[in-house]
């Protein structure tokens, strides 16, 4: 038991650590905007994947700083701002149409199989609607925004363990091939 707690603080000084020591990156937008995000944040990822003026898309990205309360809608704090930073990288790209897709755990908490995992689809769609609306409110056309909930359809985990549960919890977003992206594709 004693072994377990140490593991554990061990595991919080980590992530506080890994946390604290991370760097803010200020990345300048084509409309002229400034954000600050934490380097390997998906914010600085897809800013830099848009300046890149890459056109290999579908391109996903794992939301790495948008989390939601256990069994709820309700965005964990931080993950609001992470959405806001998001929709101002998004302003400066007016022409990105993104795809919100969220995954969630088994409704099965460890220890009893009886009920389906599609029994948590609706949790899952309700979760990525919670995040589109955050864009929507910060001003992004909705017509920009599509999403989708898989439930448990797609683990990435057995969920045999505590750990194994929450890895098998992650919003993704995914660059879309709007028009201007497959015009400009080199043809064969």
């Amino acid at each position: 038991m004693g072994g377990m707690v140490a593991l554990v603080g061990l595991a919080l000084w980590w992530f506080t650590y890994k946390k604290k020591n991370q760097k803010l990156s200020s990345i300048s937008l084509p409309n002229g905007t400034t954000v600050s995000v934490l380097r390997d944040s998906l914010n600085y990822k897809l800013a830099a994947y848009l300046a890149s003026g890459s056109r290999d898309a579908p391109k996903t990205f794992d939301f790495d700083q948008v989390s939601f309360r256990p069994s709820s809608t309700d965005l964990r704090r931080g993950s609001v701002e992470n959405l806001r930073v998001l929709a101002t990288i998004l302003k400066a790209y007016p022409d990105v149409e993104i795809h919100l897709m969220d995954h969630s755990e088994s409704p099965v908490r460890l220890h009893t199989n009886q009920k389906h995992p599609v029994t948590n689809q609706k949790p899952s769609v309700d979760r990525a609607n919670a995040a589109k609306a955050v864009l929507l409110a910060s001003g992004i056309d909705p017509q920009r925004i599509s999403t989708t909930g898989f439930g448990w359809s797609r683990p990435v985990e057995t969920d045999q363990t505590e750990p194994d549960h929450a890895k098998n919890r992650w919003l993704d977003l995914t660059v879309m091939a709007n028009k201007e992206m497959v015009q400009s594709r080199p043809t064969a």
